[in-house]
């Protein structure tokens, strides 16, 4: 047996456009990780030390965003390999605007929900 709570949130304009930030910011990292590690081995440092140095130099409105965003779109990707290596399923591929979008905080207390409100 499953049990799943579904949630209906009604966020501000602001916190859509926030929203949006970090599904664009979130999809740019992942597809710039993945282009840079596609003809090395993947390493998941190397690839956090590149968003520390080279992204976040080139691209200054990431700083708009939780770092948090950036680092779980890294660890997206390393899912990805994972599962191409180990369990034999595709190859990761570049995510695509306006398909999915979606981003994820896999930290507690980042936000909190009273009563629908965000």
């Amino acid at each position: 047996m499953f049990l799943a709570h579904k949630i209906e949130l009604r966020p501000t304009k602001e916190q859509q456009e926030y929203f949006r930030k970090c599904c664009g910011i979130s999809r740019l990292v992942y597809n710039k990780c993945l282009f840079y590690s596609k003809d090395k081995k993947f390493n998941k440092k190397e690839l956090m030390k590149y968003y520390q140095e080279d992204l976040r130099q080139e691209f200054s409105f990431l700083n708009d965003v939780s770092t948090r965003v950036c680092r779980t779109a890294i660890e997206d990707l390393e899912i990805s390999y994972k599962r191409f290596f180990f369990f034999f399923c595709k190859y990761p591929t570049f995510k695509k605007k306006k398909v999915n979008e979606s981003f994820s905080i896999r930290e507690k207390e980042k936000f909190t929900i009273i009563d629908r409100l965000l």
